[in-house]
C-alpha cells in the first residue's frame, strides 16, 4: 500500500459540495411521486448496536498489491460481476479491476497520455447498461469502457463546465450532474445551481436545481461519499443536509424517501440562517481551514450526513445528531421500521467489535461493503475472529470487507 498524509486523506472529503436550498426555476421536483418517510428520533440511539441477528455472512478480501498496480488511498469501490473496481485519485492515480478473491485483472486508467489514459482523475461511475465512465474535468473529457472493461471511446463534455459528481440516467440520452459550490460554472439563466440535467456533450442545460446565493461561491464544507447511485432502474441522487432522497430521470427529480428529523432539525433554509452568517468560516484563507469550527456551525442540529445505500430489503444512511457526531441508521424496507440508530455497528457472531462505515452497496444481493487498510481491520475485529489471520501480518495493505444481509 502507498504512503500518505492526513491532508492528501481528507481532501476528497471536503470538496465543494450540493446544499439543498430553496427551487426556483428551472424545472420543479415532483413533490406528488410516491414516497416513503423515515422518522429518527435521536434521543434513543446507541453507542454501539449488534446487528448480527440481520447478517448472513461476513467477508474479508485481500486485494492483490503488485508493482504496477499499487492503490493508495482507495476513494470508491464499485461492484461489477465478475469482481470490483477500485478508484483512487489521490495516491496512486489509477483505477485497478480485481476479481471476486481480490487478484488483480487489470489498470482500467492511469494518469499520462495517450488515449486510453487522463491527466486528472475526477469521478467514474457505471451506468444501467455496466458501462465504466471515467471524468476528467481538467480536459473536460469522459472515457468510457465496456463492460468488460475495455476501452471504447473518449468524447469532450461540458466545455468550462465543471462538475464533482456525473451519473447516466437511466433510459435516457442525458446526465446528472452535481457541482456544489464550485464557481467555475456559469449561472444558468443568471442563477448559481448544484445539481443540472443535460445531454451527454455537457450541453442544452435546460433542467438546474438548487440554486444558491453569489456570495456562497466556493463555500468548502465536508461532503458526502454517495451522490448519485443506482437502486433497480433507478438512478438516485442524494445531497448532504437535505433531507429529501430522490430518484432522476430525464425532466427532473421526484422524491423517493423523506426523512424527518425529530430533534431540532436543520432549517430548510440554514443557508440564509447558517452558511451566509458564517462565510469568513467557510472560505479558504492562507491555505487553511478549520473544519472543526465549520462542524460546530451545525451544533444544535440534526440532518442528514449523506451516503444512502439502498438494497432490495434494506437502507442504510448516515446523519448527524445535536453534537455533530454520526449517526448510522439501518432500515428495514419490508418490516418499514428501523432496525438500529447508533455510533457504530457491531457484528458479534463474527467477533466484529465495530463494521466500518459502508461505502457502497449491492442491491440485488443485500450486500453492504467497503475498503480498509490492515491497520483498521484490527481495531474492528477481535483476535478470536477466524479472519484475524488474513490481515494481521500486513496492516498496510488493503481490503474489501462484505456484510451480506439476511434476504
Amino acid at each position: 500500500m502507498l504512503s500518505t498524509n492526513i491532508y492528501s486523506k481528507l481532501l476528497p472529503y471536503f470538496l465543494l459540495i450540493p446544499l439543498l436550498l430553496a427551487s426556483c426555476g428551472g424545472f420543479k421536483i415532483n413533490e406528488n411521486s410516491t414516497y416513503e418517510e423515515i422518522e429518527l428520533d435521536f434521543s434513543k440511539t446507541d453507542s454501539i448496536s449488534d446487528i448480527s441477528n440481520y447478517v448472513e455472512s461476513v467477508n474479508i478480501i485481500p486485494i492483490e498489491d503488485k508493482p504496477g498496480n499499487l492503490v493508495g488511498e482507495i476513494s470508491k469501490v464499485i461492484k461489477i460481476s465478475n469482481g470490483y473496481i477500485l478508484f483512487d485519485n489521490v495516491i496512486a492515480k489509477r483505477i485497478i479491476a480485481v476479481d471476486l478473491n481480490g487478484k488483480f485483472i487489470k489498470n482500467v486508467v492511469d494518469i499520462g497520455q495517450g488515449k486510453e489514459k487522463i491527466m486528472q482523475l475526477n469521478d467514474c461511475w457505471i451506468d444501467i447498461d455496466s458501462n465504466l465512465h471515467v471524468y476528467d474535468f481538467s480536459q473536460n473529457i469522459i472515457l468510457t469502457f465496456d463492460n468488460l472493461l475495455n476501452y471504447e471511446k473518449t468524447e469532450v463534455f461540458g466545455d468550462d463546465l465543471v462538475f464533482t459528481s456525473l451519473s447516466n440516467i437511466p433510459s435516457s440520452n442525458k446526465i446528472a450532474g452535481a457541482k456544489g459550490y464550485l464557481r467555475n460554472n456559469p449561472p444558468d439563466d443568471g442563477k448559481y445551481y448544484k445539481f443540472v440535467i443535460m445531454d451527454k456533450k455537457g450541453e442544452n442545460l435546460k433542467y438546474s436545481q438548487f440554486y444558491y446565493d453569489k456570495d456562497l461561491n466556493d463555500a468548502l464544507l465536508p461532503t458526502t461519499r454517495k451522490t448519485f447511485s443506482n437502486y433497480e432502474n433507478l438512478l438516485l441522487y442524494s445531497q448532504k443536509y437535505d433531507p429529501n432522497i430522490y430518484s432522476v430521470d430525464s425532466v427532473g427529480l421526484s422524491l423517493h424517501y423523506k426523512i424527518i428529523y425529530k430533534n431540532n432539525p436543520l432549517p430548510l433554509n440554514f443557508d440564509k440562517e447558517l452558511l451566509l452568517k458564517n462565510l469568513d468560516l467557510l472560505k479558504i484563507k492562507d491555505n487553511k481551514i478549520d473544519m472543526v469550527k465549520i462542524n460546530e456551525i451545525f451544533l444544535g442540529y440534526s440532518g442528514f450526513s449523506g451516503n444512502w445505500l439502498e438494497s432490495k430489503d434494506y437502507i442504510y444512511f448516515e446523519s448527524f445528531d445535536k453534537t455533530t457526531n454520526q449517526i448510522n441508521t439501518l432500515f428495514d424496507k419490508k418490516k418499514k421500521k428501523i432496525i438500529t440508530m447508533s455510533n457504530f455497528f457491531a457484528v458479534k457472531n463474527n467477533d466484529m467489535k465495530i463494521s466500518p462505515y459502508f461505502s457502497n452497496v449491492d442491491p440485488a444481493n443485500n450486500t453492504y461493503y467497503s475498503v480498509h487498510s490492515g491497520a483498521d481491520l484490527i481495531r474492528m475485529f477481535s483476535k478470536k475472529s477466524p479472519m484475524y489471520n488474513l490481515f494481521k501480518d500486513d496492516l498496510e495493505a488493503n481490503y474489501i470487507i462484505n456484510v451480506k444481509l439476511k434476504d
